[in-house]
């Protein structure tokens, strides 16, 4: 499952992206401003996060920083075309950076690319996930609250006895 949040304050611009991601295959959630994007990207697990910089309320870069430590890979998604903004979006961590107005296909090839470039290994269980380079547990999207120690556990019991149970999937 690939799930791709995409973070938009202009309703045309967002469609436009959802239209194409559904050409695509993916599934998607949408946020309209700086702060909802931060909650959700908290809440749960995405394959990709697409980031406009001119947000309502927090400005896409400060968006990338307070998620990098989530490690989802980020493409900046705007129509700031200044070698400055495009240095900065880069520099601060994200993966591409795509001026608007942009090609819907370009768009495509550009997120699988860094999808697969970021494909990680995780250990799932029916509609339970566990990314054991991050310390995550997830049930059907959604994370999971638990204590670091009760992930560790989980991951030991998964290794340890049921391992020919769980399959390896690229989660990202």
């Amino acid at each position: 499952m690939k799930k791709i949040l995409v973070v938009e304050d202009e309703k045309n611009i967002s469609r436009l992206i959802c239209d194409t991601l559904n050409l695509g295959g993916y599934e998607y959630d949408v946020s309209y401003d700086g702060e909802e994007a931060i909650k959700k990207i908290m809440e749960k697990l995405y394959s990709l996060i697409l980031l406009d910089i001119m947000l309502p309320k927090l400005d896409g870069f400060e968006v990338m920083k307070r998620v990098k430590d989530t490690k989802t890979p980020i493409i900046f998604l705007s129509a700031k075309n200044d070698i400055s903004s495009i240095v900065k979006g880069l520099k601060d961590g994200g993966q591409d950076y795509i001026t608007k107005p942009f090609e819907p296909l370009e768009l495509l090839a550009r997120i699988e690319l860094r999808i697969n470039n970021n494909s990680k290994e995780n250990l799932v269980y029916k509609n339970i996930i566990v990314n054991v380079e991050e310390r995550n547990v997830y049930k059907e999207s959604e994370k999971v609250r638990t204590s670091t120690k009760r992930i560790r556990i989980i991951i030991t019991i998964i290794k340890k006895y049921w391992n020919s149970t769980f399959k390896r999937y690229n989660f990202r």
